[in-house]
């Protein structure tokens, strides 16, 4: 058995009449993610009808993650026999540390609620989840303890993904069945799951736990996924992106943000920011070579 499992759930909600809701949060039944049950529940705060998950179990599991694609449905009366579908998808990961994720806060003037109508609330989930903690028969032969938190895990498919583990697994032949790891364990976990076959996500949230471990681990392959992720990344201006490329040598991400600068000015502009000395040669000779081009 691997350690990642693939699963599709649902959750149904149905809340009657709004304005009897108020304050007081309703809940669904549980599924069961990790070794915690969630509930999809609803209340009223501030005018605003909210939906969200919530976890009302204590865990002291620490080697797991989760993450979710939740496809939300709200199926709204609003009068004269009427209905009002509306849809939006969520994605996020989770894991026993979190105990609330909020999917919406939404105005009742703008979304056509009527207090007195029932709300219909489905989300179907599909996630991957990645568990750390099981001794899977005939795939887990080593046992990696960071910061006391326990990782069972495949020895080859470590080696296969990281130069670091084929080192110490291959190269140096280590018989050990327990070794001890100085690196931070939320990291470590990201770090696991993002090596896996089928594995999580780059995303906005992780994307720098991931470029450090992938450093650290030397993991080329993780590098390649990340810095395809930063191509594509518009919440990072184009400078920033630079020093990342420069960081971690990322030559893609550095000739496209070169590509990306379209006239005279933004390489004015980048070239007179303080830390543009501090830029790669390679970079900075790019840049002004960009500036010949577009002249």
């Amino acid at each position: 058995m691997h350690p990642t499992i693939e699963k599709s759930q649902k959750l149904r909600l149905k809340v009657e009449g709004i304005r009897e809701l108020g304050a007081n949060k309703i809940y669904s039944a549980a599924i069961r993610i990790g070794d915690q049950d969630w509930k999809l529940a609803s209340n009223i705060e501030e005018g605003k009808f909210n939906i969200f998950l919530v976890c009302e179990t204590n865990s002291e599991q620490k080697n797991w993650l989760c993450e979710v694609n939740a496809e939300v449905s709200m199926l709204k009366q609003i009068g004269n026999g009427s209905n009002l579908t509306q849809e939006f998808i969520h994605h996020f990961d989770f894991n026993n540390r979190e105990k609330k994720v909020e999917f919406c806060k939404l105005e009742f003037i703008d979304n056509g609620f009527e207090v007195d109508k029932n709300v219909f609330i489905e989300i179907e989930f599909d996630y991957k989840f990645y568990n750390f903690a099981e001794l899977f028969p005939n795939y887990i032969d080593r046992l990696i303890s960071v910061e006391e938190v326990e990782f069972k895990v495949n020895k080859m498919q470590l080696a296969s993904a990281s130069e670091y583990f084929y080192d110490l697994f291959v190269t140096k032949d280590s018989t050990a069945s327990k070794i001890l790891l100085e690196y931070n364990s939320s990291e470590f976990m990201q770090f696991l799951a993002a090596i896996q076959p089928n594995s999580i996500e780059v995303t906005a949230s992780n994307y720098q736990s991931l470029m450090r471990s992938a450093q650290e681990f030397r993991a080329s392959f993780l590098h390649y996924k990340i810095e395809h992720f930063l191509i594509w990344f518009k919440d990072l201006e184009l400078f920033e992106k630079l020093k990342l490329a420069d960081k971690y040598n990322y030559t893609l991400l550095r000739r496209f943000c070169v590509k990306s600068i379209d006239d005279l000015g933004n390489i004015k502009i980048i070239s007179m920011k303080p830390e543009f000395e501090n830029l790669s040669t390679e970079s900075k000779f790019r840049i002004l070579r960009r500036g010949i081009d577009i002249v």
